[in-house]
């Protein structure tokens, strides 16, 4: 009857799913034989009809590299500290850690900002942009309530808009106020986690390994992949360095 076609439709899209999974969905994996035949497309078609079967996943497809931001201070010896959380990587010594039963939200927050990050680095604009936002969010310590776009302009800026045709510049400050209002957006969060490890706000240091007794002169913000690799070496990490940038403080 109804209820025994129902069934049945529901095993054989769940073998077709499992099937594919198995075999792997990133594009390049791709095969002919990924494809349904003319009767499982039928299949499908009629399941299709409820919206309760499908292969998708926050993380379907799993990447070979983690990005990761570490952030560091330097001290007037000369010395960089890294800061360091609790569970995110950082050391290429320590092994993964596991927890239970709540999920790290701070850690997990500057995953999505490393994420953030290395979608940047393919448009120097933006990527420059992103690191003059955060280095004048730090040294400035501006409160949302106020920023002015004139903030994240240096003397020299200045000096070379004076020296443009209206129309460019016009055109910059435009492009230059856009590129702001979207890290507003996505990463006011993560200058103000900056700017209060500077300051030494207690309830970050609470959370993070800083030691507060030593002065600071200079912050450096890294984007760092790393890879899982605990095969040939006493390391649990690989690590490369992807892109940096310094904040005199």
């Amino acid at each position: 009857s109804i209820s025994i076609l129902v069934l049945l439709c529901f095993i054989l899209t769940t073998i077709f799913f499992v099937k594919r999974d198995i075999r792997g969905s990133a594009l390049n994996q791709v095969t002919t034989s990924d494809q349904p035949s003319a009767f499982e497309k039928k299949i499908l078609e009629l399941a299709q009809v409820s919206r309760s079967m499908n292969a998708y996943g926050l993380f379907r497809v799993m990447t070979k590299t983690r990005p990761e931001i570490k952030i560091e201070l330097q001290s007037k010896n000369g010395r960089w500290h890294p800061v360091v959380f609790k569970y995110k990587p950082g050391d290429e010594r320590k092994r993964p850690l596991f927890f239970f039963p709540h999920m790290p939200r701070l850690d997990w927050q500057i995953w999505f900002e490393a994420l953030y990050y290395e979608r940047l680095l393919s448009d120097p604009f933006a990527i420059s942009t992103y690191q003059n936002f955060l280095s004048t969010m730090v040294v400035k310590d501006l409160d949302i309530n106020d920023i002015r776009i004139s903030d994240f302009l240096d003397e020299k800026a200045r000096k070379t808009l004076d020296r443009l045709p209206r129309s460019e510049n016009s055109f910059y400050m435009n492009r230059l106020s856009s590129r702001i209002n979207i890290y507003l957006s996505n990463s006011y969060w993560f200058s103000r986690l900056l700017a209060n490890i500077v300051s030494g706000n207690e309830d970050i240091s609470s959370h993070l390994n800083i030691d507060k007794e030593l002065e600071y002169l200079n912050m450096k913000i890294s984007l760092i992949h790393y890879s899982f690799d605990h095969s040939h070496n006493e390391n649990w990490w690989d690590a490369k360095l992807v892109n940096s940038f310094n904040i005199k403080l």
